[in-house]
């Protein structure tokens, strides 16, 4: 397992940016910013929650994963994808919440809030993102 902030250079994520991601979350803030990111080099399938993911079959073809782990019964979510898919997996957690009793995995990166869209884009893999190009609030100039 990698964690983000600072994601782990080298990752296997490094060599080729995911072409299928799917997001587990229920915020359609979160899903627009991956659409954005991932632009027309990829696509992005939500499902609200695992349920809905294997009700549709909705991991069988993903490059990668990002789950958006809920505050409550993380530990039983993570565990529930990782039966159901063992490839590149991105962890959103609060801080401090994410140290799961499943064991750790090094094909999943943790990202814990709060974290920018190039924290994200780089746990992707996506080339040419910095921070005067990534959307959202940006640092003043001094």
């Amino acid at each position: 397992m990698t964690t983000v902030g600072t994601v782990t250079k080298g990752s296997r994520r490094d060599l080729r940016p995911p072409r299928r991601v799917v997001l587990l979350s229920e915020s359609a803030g979160l899903a627009a910013l991956l659409k954005y990111l991932l632009g027309a080099s990829g696509t992005l399938t939500r499902f609200t929650g695992v349920r809905e993911a294997a009700d549709r079959d909705g991991l069988a073809d993903a490059d990668t994963v990002v789950l958006d782990l809920p505050r409550d019964g993380a530990d039983t979510t993570l565990a529930q994808v990782r039966h159901r898919y063992r490839g590149e997996l991105i962890v959103l957690a609060d801080r401090g919440r994410a140290r799961s009793q499943v064991a750790p995995d090094p094909a999943w990166t943790l990202l814990e809030r709060p974290f920018s869209a190039v924290d994200l884009g780089t746990a992707l893999g996506l080339p040419g993102l910095d921070a005067a190009t990534a959307p959202g609030p940006k640092a003043e100039a001094k």
